[in-house]
């Protein structure tokens, strides 16, 4: 990504100039989904050591009903589409979804363990849900 002094933000992807559009869609995806995975790992690895907790794998989803999960394992699953949103919403599924390594419910404990690292949780939750479901 570069940017000029005072200019709109530019993409500069390796494509041919006659490009078709779905090559371009294409790249544009998958330069998302690298700087998706790159912040997302970021973010575990902050939030996970002050939860006690340790992830061990994650996957980029293209889920159409969730945001996020994760497995009893370590393993987080984030919607590559949450990039396009604002960090703190980004930084509230990260830590919903890590919360679940210590608890495997919606339970008072878990939401406890949210709060405690996200304190305008019930918010950012709104906002993500007034954005709807991801879309594939």
């Amino acid at each position: 990504m570069l940017r000029a002094q005072g200019a709109a933000p530019v993409l500069r992807l390796p494509l041919p100039a006659d490009a078709a559009p779905e090559a371009i869609a294409a790249a544009v995806r998958a330069w998302l989904q690298a700087e998706a995975r790159r912040l997302f790992v970021l973010r575990l690895d902050h939030f996970a050591p002050r939860m006690g907790v340790r992830w061990t794998r994650l996957a980029l989803t293209s889920a159409r009903a969730r945001w996020g999960s994760a497995s009893s394992t370590g393993a987080i699953r984030l919607h590559w589409r949450l990039m396009h949103f604002r960090p703190e919403v980004v930084d509230y599924v990260v830590v919903h979804e890590l919360a679940h390594l210590r608890h495997m419910d919606h339970s008072p404990r878990f939401w406890a363990v949210v709060a405690s690292e996200v304190p305008d949780h019930v918010a950012l939750r709104r906002e993500l849900r007034t954005e709807g479901a991801p879309h594939s």
